[in-house]
């Protein structure tokens, strides 16, 4: 059976429903017709994904319109980033993945509803963004209009969730009212005073030792502090560790919440070895203390409550789960007791003063 632009046009009218979107459930050939003197001619038949794309491609100009407003109530314009090439490419790479049959969608889903572990690009696949188009978006990582690189997944999750909107008060993006920080794999919050070796002075911590320990230039502050706790109680001085300690910390945590450290803090249990089979190595009450106060001091200097952690495209070091794959969640959620990084969710793989990584399904 064969249908004339006429025909289609009529059951558009009838049952107010877009062209494109009809067709789509027509699954037979569409009839092109030009118009001669007041008479059609039929010029050939081509199949409804076909005629799609001829009518996109007559369209284009509409379409980047269409997506340019989009963008501008997800708070994107022209001066979102460095140069305005950035903001020209991922429009036409919107327009590429006729990002306009998801923006007419008449619901989408909102991020809160939906705050993982999950994977972005399916969703956006599953709300008729080619998932090629989806996956490039979520790997697309201009440079902001400050000068900071935009992070994978970003504005791909800016794009899809309704409740979701760039920031343009600094900070990633905005969960309604709130504002979301969101971290790559390999992710780390804030400035890294100790990774990779002691980088800070340890007299506050060691100056009332008599014989005062010494550790190679690339010591974890892990094994540090328990050589120095245990230094303290050969000599009989375990009461001015912890002081000594909240005195050093500051130095890197200005601000932060200390009381993750106390007297009843067990210095002896550190993180276990990596165990069998690959499974993860179990960190230490020294460790999860210092990705708490890390995390503590970075929420409030940033003024941040909510946390999304999304996977891009693996560098030098691969990690499991795929390309887009998120889970969010709150500050609070990481920190209480018994909280994602007490549960191991979160892990702190190194001082750095700590790295966070989740590993909800996979590790970053």
């Amino acid at each position: 059976m064969q249908w004339s632009l006429a025909d289609i046009y009529k059951k558009q009218v009838r049952g107010n429903i877009p062209p494109r979107k009809h067709l789509r459930v027509l699954g037979e050939d569409v009839g092109l017709y030009t118009k001669e003197q007041g008479e059609y001619k039929h010029i050939g038949d081509v199949s409804d994904d076909n005629f799609l794309k001829i009518s996109r491609i007559a369209t284009s100009a509409d379409s980047q319109e269409e997506i340019k407003d989009y963008l501008t109530t997800k708070k994107y314009d022209v001066n979102s980033f460095k140069g305005t090439d950035n903001y020209i490419n991922l429009v036409e790479l919107l327009d590429r993945g006729a990002f306009e049959v998801y923006i007419n969608k008449p619901e989408k889903p909102a991020l809160a509803s939906n705050p993982g572990p999950a994977n972005m690009i399916d969703i956006a696949s599953k709300l008729g963004l080619d998932s090629s188009i989806a996956e490039r978006v979520a790997n697309f990582q201009p440079i902001d209009a400050g000068g900071s690189n935009v992070g994978p997944g970003e504005i791909l999750i800016a794009l899809i969730f309704d409740d979701v909107t760039n920031s343009t008060t600094g900070g990633d993006l905005m969960l309604g009212s709130d504002k979301l920080e969101v971290k790559g794999q390999g992710g780390r919050f804030g400035q890294q005073g100790s990774r990779g070796g002691v980088s800070l002075s340890l007299d506050p911590l060691l100056k009332d030792l008599d014989n005062k320990p010494e550790f190679p230039a690339k010591t974890g502050m892990e094994l540090i502090l328990h050589t120095v706790a245990n230094a303290y109680k050969d000599e009989d001085k375990a009461n001015k560790f912890i002081p000594n300690l909240h005195t050093l910390l500051k130095q890197v945590y200005p601000g932060g919440n200390l009381d993750y450290f106390h007297d009843d803090v067990d210095f002896n249990e550190l993180t276990s070895r990596k165990r069998p089979g690959g499974v993860p190595a179990i960190a230490g009450i020294i460790r999860r203390n210092l990705a708490k106060l890390n995390l503590d001091y970075y929420a409030k200097d940033k003024k941040v409550n909510l946390l999304l952690f999304t996977k891009g495209v693996d560098g030098k070091v691969k990690t499991p789960g795929k390309v887009g794959d998120y889970a969010l969640f709150t500050v609070e959620d990481a920190l209480k007791d018994g909280g994602l990084i007490d549960q191991g969710i979160l892990r702190a793989t190194a001082f750095s003063p700590a790295g966070l990584y989740p590993n909800f399904k996979y590790y970053f």
